[in-house]
């Protein structure tokens, strides 16, 4: 059964950093904190400022419809609102069928890695603070990309429709973007819906463009020369759960496009 809600920023889905696995997470709790305060200059927004205990590390894996896996990964503090620098003491690394991946730019609160091939047994995630294993866990489940069947493109109705093939345990969300025309001038105007997120939504996904945009396609073909809507599908694997994971590292694996179809 699917149901509508209105928006929700998808930072929220990043702070809350479903994923996971049961590959056996490794945590450890006996490195020393040392002067974390004196090495860093007491600044909030580097990583070495904290005890390991008060961070959390989220990795993000993202499937994409050519079939590889675009990684990054974030610390988090509790207390600080603001996006953590990794610091020299601490490192990251994910390994994926015998190879290691390291961060392609770790000096920054939003970390990214080299892309990995879909397809590997398992994915590895490290964190290590000087040289000393924090924590680690590993997955064998991830979103798998979305696969369009069919769009209704150019098809002089006012019911629009998408539809994609659903994969065995996901979960599949809708964002109805916005619905762009461009004028015989021109002068590209976007139009808001009145609805903009669906969770939960089985394929395929159809709407009227009455009633999303108050425009039926003869309204908008008298004022527009063309128009376009953009569609964001997602999913989420749901045999990856957060019950499996640390609370010091959380893996949020998805997938997601953006999709158009053409109107006129």
């Amino acid at each position: 059964m699917k149901r509508k809600v209105f928006f929700v920023a998808f930072a929220s889905l990043v702070l809350s950093a479903c994923g996971g696995g049961d590959g056996g997470e490794k945590d450890s709790n006996t490195i020393a904190p040392s002067n974390n305060e004196s090495q860093c200059g007491n600044m909030p927004e580097m990583s070495c400022s904290y005890d390991i205990n008060k961070l959390t590390l989220n990795f993000s894996l993202r499937t994409t419809s050519d079939y590889m896996i675009r990684p990054g990964a974030s610390f988090y503090a509790s207390g600080y609102s603001q996006g953590i620098f990794p610091s020299q003491i601490d490192t990251i690394e994910i390994h994926a069928d015998g190879k290691v991946y390291k961060p392609d730019n770790k000096y920054n609160p939003n970390v990214s890695f080299p892309i990995i091939p879909v397809g590997a047994p398992a994915y590895e995630f490290y964190w290590y603070r000087n040289g000393d294993l924090v924590t680690s866990t590993s997955i064998d489940q991830i979103a798998s990309p979305i696969n369009i069947v069919s769009k209704n493109e150019k098809n002089g109705t006012d019911i629009v429709s998408v539809e994609w093939i659903e994969e065995n345990n996901h979960q599949y969300d809708v964002e109805l973007r916005f619905l762009t025309c461009t004028q015989n001038n021109g002068e590209v105007v976007n139009i808001d819906p009145i609805e903009y997120r669906y969770e939960n939504h089985t394929s395929p996904f159809s709407f009227s463009l009455q009633e999303q945009f108050s425009r039926t396609i003869d309204e908008l073909k008298s004022d527009y020369a063309e128009c376009d809507v953009f569609i964001d599908i997602s999913s989420k694997n749901l045999l990856t759960t957060p019950s499996h994971q640390s609370r010091k590292l959380l893996i949020h694996s998805y997938s997601g496009e953006v999709f158009n179809i053409s109107l006129f």
